[in-house]
């Protein structure tokens, strides 16, 4: 039996390299979008969820027509250095009115009490507005 010929040697080394160099399909998918929701008053809720420093963050904002009313910290995740951080990053999937109180002879309008907010890994947030 022969010794491998060089060119065959030097086409399968590229070939593992490029195989291992080309980036990784195991990448979580983009985070779902979460539409805001709306009161009768015209507050507009919306959630805003990222990296803020150590920590993947998530806040409940309020804005009455272009301007933010109220913040408020939904919940925070602590981030480890030695792992990436888009497998340790928990969305938002879910944000809805709780409890809702009409307002007297205006037909199906109504102001929301406070919001429930649901992350990727199915737990369940209250904030009071």
């Amino acid at each position: 039996m022969s010794a491998p010929r060089p060119r065959i040697i030097l086409t399968s080394l590229v070939c593992y390299i490029a195989l291992m160099s080309s980036p990784s399909s195991a990448k979580r998918a983009a985070p779902k979008n979460v539409p805001p929701i709306r009161d009768a008053n015209g507050t507009e809720y919306r959630l805003d969820a990222r990296r803020q420093g150590p920590r993947f963050v998530c806040h409940l904002i309020a804005t009455d027509a272009r301007t933010e009313v109220w913040r408020k910290q939904v919940y925070a995740y602590a981030l480890d250095d030695k792992l990436e951080t888009d497998v340790q990053e928990v969305h938002p999937t879910e944000l809805r009115a709780g409890e809702v109180s009409k307002i007297p002879d205006a037909n199906e309008k109504y102001l929301i009490k406070f919001c429930l907010i649901t992350d990727e890994r199915g737990k369940t947030y209250t904030v009071n507005r």
